[in-house]
């Protein structure tokens, strides 16, 4: 996902650097709109477009074209997308936050139920029963 949007993020700069865009322009990419869901993602990841970008570790002109620009927002100081770049660096850092601690929470809860059955199992050995069967 970040590297998603660093892609996006030097493609804006490289538009920048051609003297296509003005430092003022917005440059999202519609492509980042499935970066803040894990399930939207992981379907443009699988997509022959998704495949393509990280396959080539590079974002390009949506129809193949070559053009610097398009698929950009090439409006000045974009209302809409304000601060994009930093915002979905954060959305993202704080999903990989939380799947960490659930990820520790579940390890937890594994780590409660080895410990448990444990000591069953050593109280078993422990207990030395046994069971006689009668018959009549």
């Amino acid at each position: 996902m970040i590297t998603l949007v660093e892609m996006v993020q030097e493609r804006r700069r490289a538009a920048i650097s051609a003297g296509r865009i003005g430092e003022d322009i917005c440059g999202y990419d519609h492509r980042l709109d499935s970066i803040c869901s894990r399930d939207a993602f992981a379907a443009f990841v699988k997509s022959p477009e998704g495949e393509a970008i990280f396959q080539a570790s590079k974002v390009d002109d949506p129809l193949g074209e070559g053009d610097e620009v398009r698929g950009m927002c090439e409006r000045k100081r974009c209302k809409i997308h304000s601060g994009w770049h930093k915002m979905l660096l954060l959305a993202v850092k704080h999903q990989i936050k939380e799947l960490a601690d659930q990820a520790a929470e579940v390890g937890e809860d594994e780590r409660i139920l080895r410990e448990a059955a444990e000591e069953r199992w050593r109280r078993r050995q422990a207990e030395k029963n046994w069971v006689e069967v009668i018959e009549d």
